[in-house]
C-alpha cells in the first residue's frame, strides 16, 4: 500500500470512529450521565481526565456542575494539586466565588498563596476591590496576606498580616473588608487597626525605623531584639524597653491615643502581630519599669548552644548581619 492510500485509510477511519472528546455539559443531569456512563460512576476519574472543563466550572462559576461533582462521591482530598490548581486561579482571576467555594480547602489555598508573587496574591484583589464575599471567604479559610514585600517576611506573623489588612482597610474606608475581617473572627485586629498610631508602632519596631519622625530610631531592627534575649530577658521585655516609655504616651501625628494601652498589654500585642517577638507561656512580661538589662536574669549556661542556634538561624534567613550575628554571639559566649 502506497504512503497515498495508507493516509486515505487512516482519514477514513477516523471519520468513522469520531474523536472522543466531550462538550462541555449543559447542566447538572448531562454532568451526572457522563459520569454514570463513562467512568463508572467515579467523578474523581471525570476530573482527572476532563480536569481542563473541570477548570472551566471555577471560570465560568458553574456551582452547579461542582455540586454535582459533588453528589456523585467527589472526594477534593484525592483531587492533584496540579488540577485544583488552576482552578483556584481562574476563580481568582474571574472574580468567581461560588464553585470555589464549595470545595476551597485551607491546605491547597495555603501552598498557592506561598508560591505566590507579589501581584497574584488571592486576597490582594478582593481586598483592593472591597469584596465582602470573597474576603470573608479567603480568611476563613486561611488566607491572610496581601504583602510579599522584603519586610513583612519573615517579620510579620499571620496575624501581623491581618493587621496589615486591617490597618490599609481603615486608612482606605473599606468598610465591607472590615466587615468580612470582623464577620471572619478578627474583630480584635480591627479594633486594634482602629486604635490610632498602634500599626506605625508595629511597623516601625518591625523594621527598625522611627515613629512619626520624632524619637529618632525606635530599635535598631530585629538584630536589637534578639540581642536583648541573648542578654537573658524575654524579646518582648527587652522590646519595651528599648522603646522607653514614649512609645505609651504618643501616637502617629504626636497624639496620645496609646496612653490607654498598659505596658503589658502592649508587650502582648507586638508578640501577636511580630514574629521575631515571643512571649514566654505562662510568664507574666515586666513592667516598663523593671524590664533592663540590670535585672535581667543571666542565660543559664545549658541554654548557650540553642541560643547560638537560634542566631544562627536568624543569620541564615536574613534577619540579622554577619556583623551583627558575630558581636550578639561573642556577647552570649562572654556571658556564658
Amino acid at each position: 500500500m502506497t504512503h497515498k492510500s495508507l493516509f486515505g485509510a487512516l482519514a477514513a477511519a477516523l471519520l468513522f470512529f469520531p474523536s472522543t472528546a466531550m462538550a462541555f455539559p449543559d447542566d447538572a443531569a448531562e454532568l451526572r450521565q457522563i459520569i454514570a456512563t463513562q467512568f463508572g460512576g467515579n467523578a474523581n476519574a471525570y476530573v482527572k481526565e476532563e480536569a481542563s472543563d473541570f477548570r472551566r466550572m471555577a471560570c465560568r462559576n458553574r456551582a452547579d456542575l461542582v455540586q454535582q461533582l459533588l453528589d456523585d462521591g467527589l472526594t477534593v482530598s484525592d483531587i492533584p494539586f496540579r488540577t485544583l490548581e488552576p482552578f483556584y486561579k481562574c476563580a481568582f482571576d474571574e472574580n468567581e466565588w461560588d464553585a470555589l467555594e464549595l470545595i476551597i480547602d485551607p491546605g491547597t489555598l495555603a501552598v498557592i498563596e506561598q508560591e505566590a508573587g507579589s501581584l497574584s496574591l488571592p486576597l490582594q484583589d478582593p481586598v483592593y476591590r472591597n469584596d465582602y464575599k470573597a474576603t470573608r471567604l479567603l480568611l476563613e479559610n486561611g488566607a491572610h496576606t496581601i504583602d510579599n514585600r522584603r519586610w513583612t517576611r519573615g517579620v510579620l506573623t499571620k496575624d501581623g498580616h491581618r493587621l496589615n489588612i486591617a490597618g490599609f482597610a481603615v486608612r482606605k474606608n473599606l468598610d465591607e473588608v472590615l466587615r468580612a475581617l470582623e464577620d471572619a473572627g478578627y474583630g480584635e485586629i480591627v479594633a486594634d487597626a482602629r486604635q490610632p498610631g498602634f500599626w506605625d508602632i508595629v511597623f516601625n519596631v518591625g523594621t527598625g525605623g522611627e515613629i512619626g519622625g520624632g524619637f529618632g530610631g525606635l530599635l535598631g531592627g530585629v538584630a536589637d531584639i534578639a540581642a536583648g534575649a541573648a542578654l537573658g530577658g524575654s524579646t518582648s521585655d527587652f522590646l519595651i524597653a528599648s522603646a522607653g516609655s514614649a512609645v505609651l504616651d504618643s501616637g502617629s501625628g504626636g497624639g496620645a491615643a496609646l496612653s490607654q494601652i498598659s505596658d503589658s498589654e502592649l508587650q502582648r500585642k507586638l508578640a501577636r502581630y511580630l514574629a521575631t517577638v515571643e512571649m514566654p507561656r505562662g510568664a507574666e512580661p515586666q513592667s516598663i519599669d523593671t524590664a533592663n538589662s540590670e535585672n535581667m536574669p543571666a542565660i543559664p549556661k545549658t541554654d548557650v548552644l540553642g541560643e547560638l542556634e537560634r542566631l544562627a538561624d536568624l543569620r541564615d534567613r536574613g534577619v540579622l548581619t554577619k556583623e551583627e550575628f558575630e558581636a550578639i554571639k561573642a556577647t552570649i559566649i562572654e556571658g556564658s
